[in-house]
């Protein structure tokens, strides 16, 4: 018997619900949304994550969704900080720990630094 090819379906946008906490619908057109967590190494609600990925160190789709979506709200917003600004939030979130926005802060700063040097 023939098995039908696997259909990852079509990435939906994710919504962010608070801090570090995003809902991806299902991107298969299912009536489904997941709750995904990135806080700590991040989790889904999905079955993919909750049967086969939870504590193996591997994302499924929602989650890779959300992280690009939390990246691209840490860059949009990182470029609306002043220069004056930048390297105060810069040192506040590495040492936070918070390591994406840091890692925004930081490109930010550097694309600016390397504007003036043009």
């Amino acid at each position: 018997m023939a098995r039908t090819a696997y259909d990852p379906g079509t990435a939906t946008v994710p919504q962010r619900m608070g801090s570090g906490c995003w809902s991806v619908d299902s991107f298969r057109g299912e009536t489904a949304s997941y709750v995904v967590n990135l806080e700590g190494q991040g989790t889904c609600s999905c079955p993919h994550y909750t049967g086969r990925l939870a504590g193996t160190g591997m994302d499924c789709k929602h989650l890779k969704a959300a992280r690009i979506a939390e990246w691209n709200r840490a860059t949009e917003r990182a470029a609306l900080v002043s220069d004056n600004a930048l390297p105060v939030l810069l040192e506040k979130y590495e040492q936070a720990g918070n390591f994406t926005i840091a890692l925004a802060l930081r490109g930010e700063l550097l694309a600016r630094q390397q504007a003036v040097r043009a």
